[in-house]
């Protein structure tokens, strides 16, 4: 039972860098006017290649990714930073991060960070002079996808603000879990036999590790209900479906107070889109697959089959109270439209990027008017469980309303491009 979780396990992370290896094609460049001549391109560090850890990252020219100019005119990038910052302090100075299959001393990138901070508080710079202190500064990399030609998948999260419970009636009914105290982390990087470095999570039954309880074995079996876990209760199981996806959310008491809960850990089953379900079975068109469009569908069905629906994504979450926050991966609180998420093993953690690719234009009520380019600073500070490989990028929008009218339609193509100091 033990030795064929860990092949397993181990067949699984194979797949995972297989489908780190891809192609490319060169990128259309989006050339100024008139454009000034160029450092040269050269790395700002000799980084050593880890074999099969993914791609390899590509230096680009300026002139190949364009003006970095920033959409929201520079507002929260200085407060990212030092968010940033803080995470890098707590690291040890022998510390190394990920870009695709480099190794980057983490020293390098909070270098970077530091002086991307620099240009956000100079008050002497307009846009214009910011940007330019940027391509003065850094050196653009991106590191390629699947699609070979560069992009990847663009899509947004956010912190719900729901009406909530702390104890259950007859329409606040569907609970939120904390933590429970037989979950159990097993690190296989520890274990000399295993051919993994990763982590399983279960629960012990006598003396073996088995699997931890599904999502339908939790809210179709009750295998967690009684054992004083719940913390909070809802009004519709699918918003606490959508706030398990999120991560974190506030929760609004009849009392008028407002309590938030963030994520505390994941029951170890892989997630799966319901989305992607709900299209292939022909529920759904793959232009009308919004956030929005998956509630009303689910809205449509009886209880059972609702949550058998549910049931296609067999991972959950569990969530403690917060006073602060919301926290991303790195323990370190998110800034709305300016942290995303990525996958730590493809990209270096609270590193700067720029981000290209459209944001939906909404009218009232959320209503669609159409699509917008952009171009903005973001900071890799946060992960999650759909984000894997190079070909992901998850925007955080923010919190309530607007930000989910954002989020929920945002899934779009576009590119990452890592900011790292020259070297001197």
């Amino acid at each position: 039972m033990r030795t064929g979780r860990l092949k397993s396990v181990a067949a699984l992370a194979g797949c995972v860098l297989l489908a780190l290896a891809c192609a490319r094609r060169p990128i259309v460049p989006t050339v100024p006017a008139a454009a000034p001549p160029e450092p040269p391109v050269s790395p700002p560090v000799q980084a050593a290649p880890t074999p099969q850890a993914g791609p390899a990252p590509v230096p680009c020219a300026w002139s190949e990714v364009g003006e970095p100019a920033d959409d929201l005119g520079w507002s929260g990038v200085a407060e990212a930073c030092r968010q940033s910052l803080i995470y890098f302090g707590r690291l040890p100075a022998s510390a190394v991060l990920k870009l695709g299959s480099w190794d980057v001393p983490a020293a390098i990138v909070a270098d970077s960070v530091r002086e991307l901070l620099r240009i956000a508080e100079d008050g002497g710079l307009d846009a214009s002079g910011k940007s330019a202190r940027i391509k003065e500064i850094f050196l653009p990399y991106r590191v390629a996808c699947s699609e070979g030609n560069g992009e990847l998948l663009v899509t947004g999260y956010y912190e719900p603000v729901l009406p909530g419970r702390l104890r259950s009636d007859d329409q606040f009914r569907y609970p939120i879990y904390s933590r429970p105290p037989d979950l159990v982390t097993a690190d296989l990087s520890q274990f000399p036999l295993a051919e993994s470095q990763a982590k399983i999570v279960g629960r012990l039954v006598g003396d073996r590790l088995v699997p931890y309880f599904s999502r339908e074995d939790i809210d179709g079996g009750g295998a967690l209900r009684g054992k004083g876990l719940e913390i909070a209760y809802l009004a519709d199981p699918v918003e606490v479906f959508f706030l398990q996806v999120q991560g974190s959310g506030r929760l609004q008491l009849e009392d008028g107070r407002t309590v938030r809960v963030q994520y505390d850990g994941k029951n170890g089953h892989p997630y799966a889109s319901l989305g992607r379900h709900l299209i292939e079975a022909g529920l759904l068109a793959e232009d009308q697959a919004s956030m929005q469009d998956i509630r009303d569908l689910l809205a449509s069905m009886g209880e059972s089959e609702r949550q058998a629906k549910l049931n296609v994504n067999p991972s959950y979450t569990f969530f403690r109270f917060e006073t602060g926050g919301p926290y991303g991966s790195l323990n370190i609180p998110l800034t709305p439209s300016r942290s995303v998420a990525l996958d730590p093993a493809v990209f270096p953690k609270g590193a700067p990027a720029l981000l290209l690719s459209r944001k939906p234009d909404l009218g009232a009520g959320g209503a669609l008017r159409g699509w917008t380019p952009f171009s903005r600073i973001v900071l890799s500070q946060d992960a999650g469980g759909a984000i894997r490989g190079p070909g992901r990028v998850d925007l955080f929008c923010g919190a309530g309303a607007p930000a989910e009218a954002v989020a929920g339609r945002l899934r779009e193509p576009g590119r990452l491009y890592f900011l790292l100091k020259r070297k001197v």
